[in-house]
């Protein structure tokens, strides 16, 4: 499907002759001067001799026209500079972004070398952390962002995993209720097996027995015979004592921001209860995942005033005394072999496939070597052929619903097949993004079904 520019009608007036005709010409009201609406190439014209986004009332939307004229196959389209590029995110970010400006910013981002995105960042002005939040966090545009301003962010495999599966779970499904402490330990659980490829019970010996595990104990807060260093830690302890994450305190939470995606905390009423709960005496305190920062005035430098969490009850926002004046953290360090990274890309990877990432890599998601050789030569041709047409469906899709308004990442059956395919590709049960029979009949049971799956 190719880009076509939006045409806004001009304004259309109906003249009625017999109002000169009765009206004294003295009273006659003078008349209004419309500006005709300006073109994709009179608004290039003008951030370019301004060296500046112009923050108009049609500003925003001619950015986006831009966008499309410069994606289509128009043979007068635009050629945009790295500055121009910069410009039109600039002009999109300004004030907040709506979902086509996500859209829109997004198509820049995906179609740029990671060389412009610094250039763009670097020279002209666009702000990366606006950028991040506008590409919408944790998605696989938001994240190769990330990489560049902050190569380490890379480390984040597990825990970026560990906040993608939450937030792509749909809001119904997020209330798992139980423990608070269960609830965050199944989600890093759940996290790891699908990055590292096996699960932490085989590891841990966690069989929810407090005398035997001290995987199990730790996250629980329960017994006096604890590694004293991580003691009172809850999850973030249970975490670092297997080596799979670093502390972060109060105040690196709360004053220095340090937390990153996926980070597990546990809450205690005060210090003093902390160090009860040590020596082995039970308190009251919560235990949930951390998705990211809310600051002041939504302004990225600002003061945090909450996170954004994932509990037991779901989504929910948090102060530094929610649940206690205590807070410890760990963000999650562990990162897979790199002979497991294309497994880990090609196991349903549901955050890179809702984010419309428009590079994925269909030779190496059908790599024989990547699916632990389950897949034969002749299915491999198949799925190839399959994921590159659901590709191609998904982003026809996004581009038709942003046309329409609507959200262009919203469901649709396109993202269940694509990640069924995954699935198969890497000899997995093809059982979609929620993992139950709607996504069954959607994606086919087998390989047949899902590479010849009708609308």
């Amino acid at each position: 499907m190719s880009f076509e520019r939006l045409q806004r009608p001009s304004p259309s007036f109906q003249h009625d002759e017999d109002w000169d005709n009765e009206q004294d010409i003295e009273h006659a009201e003078p008349a209004v001067s419309i500006d005709p609406p300006r073109t994709v190439d009179e608004y290039l014209q003008s951030i370019r001799s301004k060296g500046d986004i112009e923050m108009k009332e049609d500003s925003k939307g001619l950015a986006q026209e831009t966008v499309m004229e410069w994606k289509s196959s128009n043979p007068t389209k635009p050629t945009l500079l790295v500055s121009d590029k910069a410009l039109l995110i600039r002009e999109m970010m300004f004030g907040a972004p709506s979902d086509k400006d996500s859209f829109y910013v997004t198509v820049l981002i995906d179609d740029s070398t990671d060389t412009e995105i610094q250039i763009m960042i670097n020279q002209f002005l666009v702000d990366s952390e606006k950028l991040i939040l506008t590409l919408t966090p944790n998605s696989a545009s938001a994240n190769r962002v990330q990489d560049i301003v902050d190569p380490g962010a890379k480390e984040n495999v597990l825990g970026n995993r560990v906040a993608s599966n939450f937030t792509n779970t749909p809001e119904a499904e997020q209330n798992c209720g139980g423990y608070c402490y269960d609830a965050a330990k199944g989600r890093f659980n759940r996290a790891y097996k699908d990055i590292m490829g096996v699960d932490t019970k085989d590891i841990t010996g966690d069989d929810f027995n407090p005398v035997k595990s001290t995987y199990y104990r730790l996250w629980s807060s329960q017994g006096k015979d604890n590694p004293a260093d991580v003691a009172g830690g809850g999850g973030p302890g249970a975490i670092v004592n297997q080596g799979w994450g670093e502390f972060v305190d109060h105040k690196g939470i709360w004053e220095d921001g340090k937390l990153r995606p996926g980070a597990v905390i546990q809450t205690w009423p005060s210090e003093e209860d902390y160090k009860k709960v040590k020596t082995g005496s039970a308190m009251f305190g919560h235990s949930f995942i951390f998705l990211e920062y809310v600051r002041e005035n939504n302004d990225p430098q600002g003061k945090i005033t909450h996170v954004k969490t994932a509990n037991q009850w779901g989504q929910d926002l948090f102060t530094d005394t929610s649940f206690g004046n205590y807070w410890i953290g760990a963000n999650i360090t562990a990162s897979p072999p790199k002979e497991n990274l294309p497994n880990a890309k090609t196991s349903a990877s549901v955050a890179e496939i809702l984010s419309g990432n428009n590079k994925i890599d269909e030779s190496a998601a059908v790599d024989k070597n990547i699916a632990n050789g389950k897949v034969n030569d002749l299915d491999a041709v198949k799925i190839t052929a399959a994921i590159r047409a659901k590709t191609t469906e998904i982003k026809d899709e996004k581009i038709k619903n942003a046309m329409l308004g609507l959200n262009p990442d919203r469901f649709n059956i396109y993202f269940a097949q694509l990640v069924a395919l995954y699935q198969l590709a890497n000899g997995e049960k093809p059982t979609g993004i929620f993992d139950n029979a709607t996504c069954m009949r959607l994606t086919g049971k087998n390989l047949a079904e899902a590479t010849d799956l009708k609308k």
